[in-house]
């Protein structure tokens, strides 16, 4: 089973933290700063975790990129504006997760979609 999660952050903190943590748990993490290793044709992770500000980027126009292309893998939006969870609709997100991030949310979402 595939069990790679790419997540997209421009935080280098957060983008440590949730790799180390969601490592700890047994998935391989793809930890991209910015979304500037990302490769559509690769073959796809499990889940992509996308931040929704990133720098010179939109996490929602990354999301519409990766649904277009990979549209059966799963994408959760997960940003600090508490208002962009009404709009993730519009890149056909599976999920949206507000800042702070609530690490066993995030790792709970992760296994949902790890045993769908």
């Amino acid at each position: 089973m595939n069990k790679l999660v790419h997540i997209i952050e421009d935080d280098t903190t957060t983008l440590m933290v949730l790799k180390q943590y969601i490592s700890k748990h047994g998935y391989q993490v793809n930890a991209d700063y910015n979304g500037d290793g990302l490769d559509l044709e690769a073959p796809p992770p499990m889940l992509y975790l996308i931040d929704v500000n990133l720098k010179g980027k939109n996490g929602i126009d990354i999301c519409k990129q990766i649904k277009e292309l990979q549209p059966e893998t799963p994408a959760i939006i997960i940003s600090a504006n508490k208002e962009v969870g009404a709009f993730i609709s519009v890149c056909n997100a599976n999920g949206f997760l507000p800042k702070p991030l609530d690490i066993d949310e995030v790792l709970a979402t992760i296994d949902r979609f790890a045993h769908n």
